[in-house]
């Protein structure tokens, strides 16, 4: 199984985390509060209730690309927020950038799809039974 279902530990406190700033934006915007290991899975929560879904969240990371003219703001690397929403008959993706994955990576992108959805289907069997 690639998805991971616990929540992960925050490793800043919730003050430092919300004095993170960027370029203009809310405080603490688009900074997930957890190691690079946690960041780098494949992160599953289930949402009951009437559209019960399964959210998917990980942050995926570009290869170094060369970049025309390196500049002190400018990253040679893509780096984003990956959401995916899976429910009864949609996969939605959503990211805060430049979604650049690695090899296996959009592999494993299309296995944790899978595993939602069988996880949904497990989820309805029981309700149906209950």
């Amino acid at each position: 199984m690639i998805l991971s279902w616990y929540k992960p530990e925050k490793v800043m406190s919730t003050e430092e985390w919300q004095r993170i700033s960027a370029d203009s934006a809310p405080p603490g915007v688009y900074t997930p509060n957890m190691s690079a290991t946690d960041m780098a899975k494949w992160k599953a929560k289930y949402i009951g209730g009437r559209n019960p879904r399964v959210e998917i969240r990980k942050t995926v990371i570009g290869p170094e690309r060369p970049a025309p003219a390196k500049s002190p703001w400018e990253t040679t690397a893509n780096i984003a927020q990956l959401l995916v929403i899976v429910d009864a008959t949609t996969v939605r993706m959503s990211a805060n950038g430049t979604a650049d994955f690695e090899s296996g990576e959009f592999d494993q992108l299309a296995q944790a799809v899978a595993e939602a959805r069988f996880v949904l289907s497990t989820r309805k069997q029981e309700e149906t039974r209950s």
